[in-house]
């Protein structure tokens, strides 16, 4: 809103496409007028910094200017947002404004730290081993998955697997349970460890996204080190949406006994 314009003459579709990326596009870029110099994590999550300079569609004003910029989530989920505006005086101007005193400064937001369960891996931070097809990687889902994300496996068909390394911490018998996702166009999947199943085959199928577990699979005798998670895609639900997609949220070794 320029000089108090009733109807803003300069809008757009949202800080995206004002930052020069879609879809908040977590990786890094640096152009000559806009940029992304932060992001701590794909999840376009904790801290991301953005900046767009204002020169080649400068917008003149001689009284006032309002600017909005969009924020994702609505007012009713906390989301700690802050915008710097770069002002330049003329030859001979006098700066209104003094350094703000220490006291009076805020810190950043920083994420508590969460202490997490032993024996409870989280499915988007696993290593990946290896993969026959597809993409791997994190999706936010919300509060009632662990941690809110899970890892998406798409762009795979029956007859291709995903293995994922599990560092054992020491020898003995486990429990071996997994919080898993169903949704419309999920798939079915047989698990196993170190190529040895474990577990009847899952059908991950359900009509609408949902948190699925945590599911036992079974007992398992592993040694220490790093051992080999593996889902199979064998197929998927005659109702559903034959994309064969896969979502793992957490897995959990507890000790048996």
């Amino acid at each position: 809103f320029v000089d108090g314009e009733k109807f803003p003459s300069t809008f757009g579709t949202g800080s995206e496409d004002y930052f020069g990326y879609a879809w908040c596009d977590p990786n890094l870029f640096q152009n000559a007028y806009h940029n992304q110099t932060r992001n701590d994590n794909t999840n376009n999550t904790d801290h991301i910094s953005v900046n767009r300079w204002q020169i080649a569609e400068n917008i003149p004003f001689q009284k006032s200017f309002d600017g909005y910029i969009e924020k994702y989530f609505p007012n009713s989920r906390p989301t700690h947002y802050a915008s710097t505006v770069y002002w330049y005086l003329a030859p001979g101007g006098v700066d209104p404004y003094t350094p703000v005193s220490l006291k009076e400064r805020l810190n950043w937001y920083l994420r508590p730290i969460v202490k997490k369960k032993p024996g409870i891996w989280e499915g988007e931070d696993l290593k990946i081993i290896s993969k026959s097809a597809g993409t791997a990687e994190p999706q936010m889902l919300g509060e009632r998955f662990s941690e809110e994300s899970h890892l998406w496996w798409i762009g795979a068909r029956p007859g291709d697997t995903l293995t994922l390394a599990l560092d054992v911490p020491k020898s003995g018998k486990y429990t071996l349970l997994l919080g898993l996702t169903k949704a419309i166009d999920y798939g079915i999947v047989q698990w196993s460890i170190d190529g040895k199943e474990i577990g009847e085959p899952m059908d991950l199928y359900n009509d609408g996204v949902i948190p699925f577990g945590p599911v036992e699979l079974g007992v398992v005798d592993l040694k220490k080190g790093e051992r080999k998670l593996t889902a199979a895609i064998i197929g998927a639900n005659e109702k559903a949406i034959k994309q064969y997609m896969v979502g793992l949220d957490y897995v959990n070794l507890k000790a048996a006994e």
